[in-house]
């Protein structure tokens, strides 16, 4: 009997103690830690490994972050546009001087959720991408790339190189002009692929494109602006 009550007051009072550990960890949040410094100290954690804009930060409970917009960036160039922004942080690894947190967002009509992990000498981020068309994706335009259609992908990014896995359907693209060589991308209307991203290097592992009567594949490699690709079109899907 004294036993049961022993392990009562026990249970009690380490309930007890994890409400006010909650609670000050909570505090200090809410009290010590300015949204202005949040903003900062999320860019400075990114460092030179990507850039990024965050406006209208406003913060919430239990370590809740809202954003009217985030803007990502590569080399000073736009890679995309995300409004609506929230972010819920785990406040364990802020005292292991890490960063741990769940992000969603939406892109015009289309949306995008993930996950960032941010320790002092590496940056790992995982997106997925649904239904947001490409023409709301300002870096595809700095790659030549330009039209409508309807993106679907998965991306990872480790520090400056990373992997897209991606489906794009009914698709309106314009003619794709790379190193003089123009590739008629009009003809197609859906794509799917898979691509990697190291710094300033594209290396397009796969890409097929389907058409009306029409099929393509493009593999290869760009760097710093120019292309070395080889662009195939077969006429119906018994040549693939």
């Amino acid at each position: 009997m004294k036993s049961r009550n022993l392990l009562s007051s026990l249970s009690r009072y380490l309930l007890f103690l994890i409400i006010v550990i909650a609670l000050i960890i909570e505090g200090l949040w809410l009290i010590s830690m300015p949204e202005e410094t949040v903003r900062k100290a999320i860019i400075g954690a990114l460092g030179d490994r990507i850039g990024m804009e965050i406006a209208g930060l406003k913060k919430g409970l239990f370590y809740n972050l809202n954003a009217e917009r985030v803007v990502l960036r590569n080399n000073d160039r736009d890679i995309i546009f995300i409004e609506d922004v929230s972010v819920r942080i785990n406040p364990v690894y802020l005292f292991l001087l890490k960063h741990k947190s769940s992000f969603k967002g939406r892109v015009h009509n289309g949306f995008i959720s993930g996950d960032l992990n941010i320790s002092r000498n590496k940056m790992f981020m995982y997106m997925k991408v649904n239904g947001v068309d490409i023409r709301d994706i300002p870096y595809l335009k700095t790659l030549g790339i330009k039209g409508d259609g309807a993106l679907d992908a998965d991306i990872m990014l480790e520090d400056n190189h990373g992997g897209i896995k991606f489906n794009l359907n009914n698709a309106k693209l314009e003619t794709l002009t790379l190193s003089g060589i123009a590739l008629p991308l009009e003809a197609f209307d859906r794509v799917k692929g898979m691509i990697n991203v190291d710094s300033s290097l594209v290396n397009i592992e796969s890409l097929s494109l389907e058409g009306d009567g029409v099929y393509g594949r493009i593999k290869g490699k760009i760097k710093d602006g120019l292309a070395d690709l080889s662009f195939e079109i077969m006429p119906d899907a018994s040549a693939i």
